[in-house]
């Protein structure tokens, strides 16, 4: 897969994975994917933290899969609303599904 540069403001979707260890039973890991802004590069364009659509807390995306494009072609206040009304999204097509009728068609 081609690696694609991010820039200050792009979108991106991430992963996110909690697991929850017990004490005596097996250990529980969930799956969401969240949606946001890039809010920190490093010097070769790869996304370092963002922010989440509705939240002013960047979040890092080291070591998380993410998924960029460019802010310019969704429109992001039809998405953001849409995003905090939906279900947690728990594969990345479901984030596709929710992502798909608010891109800006030219």
């Amino acid at each position: 897969m081609p690696t694609v540069k991010a820039r200050k403001g792009d979108f991106v979707a991430w992963e996110h994975k909690t697991t929850i260890a017990y004490q005596g039973r097996p250990s529980t890991t969930s799956v969401r994917w969240r949606l946001g802004l890039v809010a920190r590069t490093n010097r070769e364009g790869v996304a370092q933290a963002a922010i989440e659509l509705g939240s002013t807390a960047h979040t890092s995306l080291d070591g998380k899969d993410r998924r960029l494009s460019s802010a310019k072609t969704l429109d992001l206040e039809g998405l953001a609303a849409a995003y905090k009304a939906a279900p947690p999204l728990a594969t990345l097509a479901d984030v596709r599904d929710l992502v798909r009728p608010f891109v800006r068609r030219s």
